[in-house]
């Protein structure tokens, strides 16, 4: 499956009902700073060694995104990987909705 298009489809389909279906960027250099922030702090919320400082936040590794343009919308927006975060051997319990509560899309 090409997730970048499963995501554009899928907002592609929610412009249909809402006019912001989630954050969107005029630049892919807006995405990636906004992108690198949420991957690292989203990563940070689950790794069970970080939360129990066993390590630092520079040692946690960033959850995966991909950035993608949106046609309807002349923008970009990003998609987080929270199948793969979960399945990190440090992944602790939380709140499995912290990065759509931001307004970001998830798979």
């Amino acid at each position: 499956m090409n997730i970048i298009t499963s995501l554009q489809n899928r907002i592609s389909r929610r412009l249909t009902e809402t006019k912001s279906p989630c954050k969107m960027y005029k630049t892919i250099a807006a995405a990636e700073k906004v992108a690198e922030k949420v991957a690292l702090d989203g990563a940070a919320y689950f790794d069970g060694k970080f939360q129990y400082k066993e390590k630092t936040l520079e040692d946690v590794q960033p959850m995966q995104y991909v950035i993608f343009y949106i046609e309807e919308t002349d923008k970009y927006a990003v998609g987080f990987n929270m199948t793969e975060l979960l399945t990190r051997k440090d992944t602790m319990g939380g709140y499995l909705g912290v990065i759509a509560n931001q307004g970001h899309y998830t798979f």
